[in-house]
Formats: structure tokens, sequence, C-alpha cells
């Protein structure tokens, strides 16, 4: 089955992931995720010089994260891993149509 996408649409979906990065959280075996509040100060600690960004939960495990300009995001994700206490961070460049259930 195919679907067919608007031009204006893809670019709208494009728009909307220009700021954004996904990220996945990678915990030892049998660690207990951490709540979203600790894990944003953790990470707002480590990007404190950056302006506004927020954490949102996308399932499994993953995360988007809006940032207010492309200059913070590339700040963010030149670095790639972040090694937290809890875990470790892998951010990547966000697109519009991740679905956090189709990764194997």
């Amino acid at each position: 089955m195919a679907i067919a996408i608007l031009e204006k649409e893809y670019k709208v979906g494009l728009e909307s992931c220009k700021n954004n990065l996904h990220g996945k959280l990678l915990l030892s075996k049998g660690e207990t995720p951490p709540i979203i509040s600790y894990l944003q100060v953790k990470l707002n600690n480590l990007w404190k010089p950056l302006g506004s960004w927020h954490i949102v939960p996308i399932g499994k495990g993953y995360f988007d994260f809006p940032f207010v300009s492309v200059e913070y995001l590339h700040r963010v994700l030149v670095v790639g891993l972040w090694n937290l206490d809890l875990g470790t961070l892998r951010l990547f460049n966000c697109a519009h149509d991740f679905n956090p259930n189709l990764v194997k």
C-alpha cells in the first residue's frame, strides 16, 4: 500500500523538525527509566548556556527535544552521546515520520 504525500505537507513536516532532535536513553539492563523532570534537570545542568528547550517522551525510551534555534540544536548534537549517571543519551536528527514502535 502506498500513501501519497503532498509536497506542501512534506515541507510542513520538514519545517516542524528543523529545531528538533530525537534521542534514545540507553539504560543498563534492569534499570528503571527516570522521571522526565529528573532527566530534564540533569540535561539542563549540561546544556545550561543554551536557550529554551524541552523534552517530550515519544515512547520506548525515545524522546523529542525541541530547541529554540538550530544553533542550539547543533551545539548539543555535535556531542552525540551524553553520559549521564543513569545511562547514556544518544541524540540523532529528527525525522518527521519517526515512529519508536517500528524500531527493532
